[in-house]
């Protein structure tokens, strides 16, 4: 027998029974779409290399190009947004909280910069081995700054994705005999050890800004 909460006129309200199903279809659909743009990003910028290995343009104004069609894109949500809510994030908006909401944007303008850096040096599968190691890095920034408890199975998955990329790419460091394939796989994991630790402090930024500092703000915002 049903325990929802009955209508006046008796009968169950259709809006108020919740729809497991569909936002687990959602998280689903968002999780396959982030992996496809990540991948086609990582390829993309690989190919995208001279016959000298170099990039033949800027990346600093393709971050810059990228950032701008991601403005544009989200005021476009945000308007569409607008029309149908009472609420559109700006009450209270000053040049403090401005601010505030701006230091992850630029952390993940910075992230997306070394990206195309780190290809430089480094083959597309290899580039995916070291990102994983963000994993690790966000796990270990939200334990200690957001203080989340994390169960013995949780860990013990890190440790294995922590060891599965020692052993899969630092023996090949260590024994390759050609000096500059070595130095090039050093510094594409030292730029993406960094990167890791960026993309932990602006995940945890934004997510201490949207749940604790305005939590009904449009995501746009």
């Amino acid at each position: 027998r049903s325990n929802l909460p009955a209508s006046p006129a008796g009968d169950t309200d259709p809006e108020a029974v919740p729809a497991p199903m569909s936002n687990r279809m959602k998280r689903i659909g968002a999780s396959v779409a982030l992996t496809g743009f990540v991948v086609a990003q990582t390829v993309m910028i690989r190919f995208s290399r001279g016959d000298d290995g170099k990039l033949p343009y800027n990346p600093a104004a393709a971050t810059f190009l990228n950032e701008l069609i991601k403005l544009i894109v989200s005021l476009a949500l945000w308007w569409a947004y607008d029309k149908d809510s009472e609420y559109n994030g700006l009450d209270g908006v000053n040049v403090f909280t401005f601010c505030m909401f701006s230091v992850p944007g630029l952390i993940y303008a910075l992230q997306n910069t070394l990206i195309f850096y780190a290809l430089v040096f480094l083959e597309a599968p290899t580039f995916q081995v070291f990102a994983s190691l963000k994993i690790v890095t966000t796990a270990l920034l939200f334990r200690v700054a957001l203080r989340r408890i994390l169960t013995v199975v949780q860990w013990v998955a890190l440790a294995q994705l922590f060891l599965s990329m020692v052993i899969t790419k630092m023996g090949a460091l260590l024994k390759d005999s050609h000096v500059q394939q070595r130095e090039s796989l050093f510094y594409g994991a030292s730029i993406l050890l960094f990167n890791s630790w960026l993309s932990a402090t602006s995940g945890i930024f934004n997510e201490w800004l949207v749940k604790h500092q305005d939590s009904k703000a449009p995501l746009m915002i």
